[in-house]
């Protein structure tokens, strides 16, 4: 087999390609694709073309072979000068196929047999393989089933139909690639309504994981946090919420102030609970508190807290 052998019933499905420029060398082969033992085989919008055989006894097919009980299916798909013959055993037609010698039994809506396609070599055609594109005046353009599209692309990622119809085969003649969305200005992006500026995505890091993003604490609002150390988790004066001494994002009265007051302990005796206790401010700013100092005191912690009133990082 010179391109693909498709056998023991696997499944090849080919959308928009070309198999062209195989061959085999010997007895029994197939130049093209050789498909057997019960596999299925499938092209759409395909083209088969210039696959050779050399072999000069028994079956030695240039396109597609089918045999043992195998099934090939064709659709808008060209199958064309091929050597020896195009086709050999059972074809079931989709519609809209061409092939070049009449093996194929193409008996389909829309088939065209025993036609020249006219296509020209296999070249550079734009996109990312190559093509053999169809020469003026090809049978196969606009000549392509009604319910193309899909695909609304050719091999080369160019649209179909450019005219009429889609045209037969890997190949749209005369076609333009998509069009892309007029760029939007200044940064905005691309909406069904037009251009919008992006919503930035916030950046959550939390260095030393009290709560309150690294941007708020290094920021100029106080309200929500600011003008704190992003590497000192003492400095931030959350320390109560609904559940207990868990942190809930602001400094409240209920839970932090009234918290912290509850369990007063200037001597470290009870009820003091490290929760609630910071160390003497590290800068020039009260809010920036230290780790616990051991107790609970006014300057420190309940004048601590009064300052950092209504600081909110939810």
């Amino acid at each position: 087999t010179g391109g693909i052998q498709n056998y023991q019933s696997a499944s090849v499905t080919l959308n928009n390609s070309t198999v062209s420029g195989n061959s085999a060398i010997g007895n029994y082969g197939t130049g093209g694709i050789e498909n057997y033992q019960s596999a299925i085989l499938i092209l759409n919008n395909s083209t088969v073309s210039d696959n050779t055989t050399s072999g000069a006894i028994g079956n030695n097919i240039g396109g597609i072979e089918t045999f043992q009980f195998a099934t090939v299916t064709l659709k808008n798909t060209i199958i064309a000068n091929n050597g020896a013959s195009d086709c050999n055993g059972p074809v079931i037609s989709g519609g809209s196929n061409l092939d070049s010698d009449g093996s194929c039994g193409l008996t389909g809506l829309g088939d065209i047999s025993n036609a020249d396609p006219l296509l020209g070599p296999l070249a550079d055609n734009g996109g990312p393989t190559q093509t053999h594109a169809l020469l003026p005046g090809s049978p196969a353009i606009d000549a392509g089933s009604s319910d193309c599209p899909p695909p609304v692309t050719d091999q080369r990622g160019l649209v179909r139909p450019a005219g009429l119809a889609c045209d037969i085969g890997a190949f749209e003649v005369g076609s333009a690639p998509t069009p892309s969305a007029t760029p939007c200005p200044g940064g905005k992006v691309p909406t069904n309504g037009g251009c919008v500026t992006p919503t930035p995505t916030p950046d959550l890091t939390d260095t030393d994981g009290d709560g309150c993003p690294d941007q708020w604490e290094l920021g100029s609002d106080e309200t929500q946090g600011g003008m704190r150390n992003s590497h000192n988790r003492w400095d931030f004066y959350d320390v109560a919420g609904l559940s207990g001494p868990t942190a809930d994002g602001i400094v409240d009265l209920l839970y932090d102030i009234l918290g912290v007051i509850a369990h007063y302990s200037p001597q470290g005796a009870p009820p003091y609970d490290a929760h609630y206790d910071r160390g003497p401010s590290s800068g020039p700013n009260p809010w920036n508190m230290t780790a616990p100092d051991g107790s609970i005191d006014l300057l420190n912690d309940i004048l601590g807290v009064i300052v950092q009133h209504g600081h909110d990082c939810t």
